[in-house]
């Protein structure tokens, strides 16, 4: 009988939160949530441009290497055409300019090997009405190891209003 009073009395001792506690905590968690929700998001739309930008590199890289090695693809360039070089151009038919191809010229005729459409929200200018003042092709020649086309390249993102600069060199060092 004592032990069951003594329970009773430890129960009724116990108190719980308050109405005013646990809207505190509650309203505590939501800032914090809400603030996590955002940064990720920054994030995110941030690794995206970062990889429009590793991905436009890689393939001027890719036309780079090509070209210096002398790569000459048979289905695109078979034994009778002279193999020139590679390029990578950006696509200016349509706006916001967001893709661009990798390409092989042999003869003096350009044929594209692959395209690469940017992802959403990233384009290659800022202002979609007026075409920016930037490189829209860079040429890697096979017979005077040279670079046509040198200068900067941006990658804009609509979704942060942040932008990336790729810049190539006359001697064909991409930055």
């Amino acid at each position: 009988m004592k032990l069951i009073s003594n329970l009773k009395s430890q129960a009724s001792n116990v108190r719980g939160f308050t109405l005013l506690e646990l809207i505190i905590v509650f309203t505590v968690i939501g800032v914090l949530s809400t603030v996590g929700l955002a940064s990720f998001s920054t994030y995110s739309k941030t690794q995206v441009l970062e990889q429009a930008h590793n991905s436009f590199v890689n393939a001027l890289n890719q036309a780079k290497s090509r070209a210096f090695s002398q790569v000459k693809p048979v289905a695109q360039c078979d034994s009778a055409k002279t193999l020139n070089g590679y390029s990578v151009v950006i696509v200016t038919t349509s706006s916001p300019w967001h893709s661009y191809t990798l390409n092989i010229v042999c003869s003096g005729v350009s044929t594209v090997l692959s395209t690469i459409t940017l992802p959403k929200g990233i384009n290659f200018n800022k202002n979609t009405d007026i075409p920016p003042t930037q490189v829209t092709s860079v040429y890697f020649s096979v017979l005077t190891n040279s670079v046509t086309g040198a200068g900067n390249v941006v990658l804009y993102s609509t979704d942060l209003s942040k932008s990336i600069t790729v810049t190539v060199t006359s001697t064909g060092i991409i930055q």
